[in-house]
């Protein structure tokens, strides 16, 4: 064998070439685009809750409006027409309420007399204050004068409801009359409390308190009236003028009418 039909060496059994032709491979599907989340929609702010004890609140702030305001009509409706001739039917149109919704907070006419009473007593405890001696409060004699001040200006400006209960007691029905006076008996314990203090700090002489509250209770009535009057008229006289009043109710009820020396030595007959 010549050089040139030689065939070079192999490194192992030459495989005969395959008849059949090679399968294609498969082809990839291209990625289907996922779907875009679309944005969250904003939730709605939930508005807080009311709660229970809320609402009662609400509903009772309302039904002490409606009561004040039968309370603020039944005062015109007694200045004007008189306790006694007054009727439950002109406070509802003054009101401008119906008549259910008074008997709602009102039994009668002589019930809603009660609470403008029990409203004015209220008036006059917060004006009324303890005297005290701390070293930063004014002069004893000074509060006093202005407790006088508080009550006369309190008469002034509820003048409504001041007027009707120093009219002539016989302006009003039995169970009014019987209301009426334990409103003044409530009063004239305060008087006789201020005092009893008066004479621990030595402002008060001793005394009976009690017939001195009466009395004071019916001077203090009686000089309220004419002043009520004298601005219902219109008059320039003392009685218009509420710090006067105050402090000529206070010399009285302080210093009596007799001189000091006539009062020193003056001594009651046993």
């Amino acid at each position: 064998m010549s050089a040139s039909t030689r065939r070079p060496p192999t490194s192992g059994p030459v495989r005969p070439p395959s008849s059949e032709p090679e399968k294609p491979q498969p082809v990839a599907e291209p990625a289907k685009p996922q779907p875009v989340a679309e944005p969250a929609k904003p939730q709605p702010v939930a508005e807080p809750a009311i709660t229970s004890g809320r609402r009662a609140s609400r509903a009772r702030q309302r039904r002490e409006q409606r009561r004040l305001e039968l309370l603020d009509a039944a005062k015109l409706v007694f200045r004007e027409k008189g306790y006694y001739e007054a009727s439950v039917h002109e406070i509802i149109a003054q009101a401008n309420v119906a008549r259910g919704t008074f008997y709602l907070y009102f039994k009668s006419k002589q019930q809603l007399f009660q609470g403008l009473l029990d409203e004015f007593l209220a008036l006059l405890r917060r004006n009324i204050r303890g005297i005290t001696l701390s070293a930063e409060s004014p002069p004893p004699l000074d509060q006093l004068l202005e407790n006088f001040r508080r009550v006369v200006n309190v008469v002034f400006e509820h003048h409504e409801i001041a007027s009707i209960m120093l009219r002539d007691p016989s302006a009003f029905d039995g169970e009014s009359r019987q209301i009426l006076d334990r409103f003044f008996l409530q009063v004239r314990k305060i008087m006789e409390g201020s005092l009893a203090l008066g004479q621990k700090l030595g402002l008060i002489r001793d005394c009976d308190l009690h017939v001195v509250s009466v009395a004071g209770l019916g001077g203090f009535r009686a000089v309220l009236a004419e002043a009520l009057q004298a601005r219902e008229r219109g008059e320039k006289s003392p009685f218009a003028d509420a710090n006067r009043v105050a402090a000529e109710l206070m010399r009285f009820f302080l210093e009596g009418l007799a001189p000091p020396g006539l009062a020193a030595s003056y001594r009651p007959s046993p």
